[in-house]
């Protein structure tokens, strides 16, 4: 058993959080794509992240790709009612 782990953080120099999920490797294909969860982000924020993976036991398998940065999506808000006057008379 492999995992895809994702070490982030809003410090590029200290990823702190890690997200993993279970992947199997197929010696056919020369990449992985698998996907993780990350929680508690907070709206404009921007986030730092790496990619690695490991095997069960701790290993690492020394793929890890350089730090990478995205900046998470703010609170949707409800569209504001558009409101129409009427033309004054003349």
């Amino acid at each position: 058993m492999h995992y895809g782990i994702v070490h982030y953080g809003t410090d590029p120099k200290n990823l702190s959080q890690i997200a993993k999920s279970p992947i199997k490797l197929n010696t056919d294909h020369s990449s992985t794509v698998f996907r993780v969860r990350l929680d508690d982000l907070k709206p404009g924020i921007t986030y730092y992240y790496t990619v690695d993976s490991m095997e069960a036991n701790d290993t690492g398998d020394g793929v890890m790709i350089s730090v990478h940065h995205f900046t998470a999506a703010g609170a949707l808000q409800q569209p504001q009612a558009a409101t129409r006057k009427k033309p004054s008379q003349k």
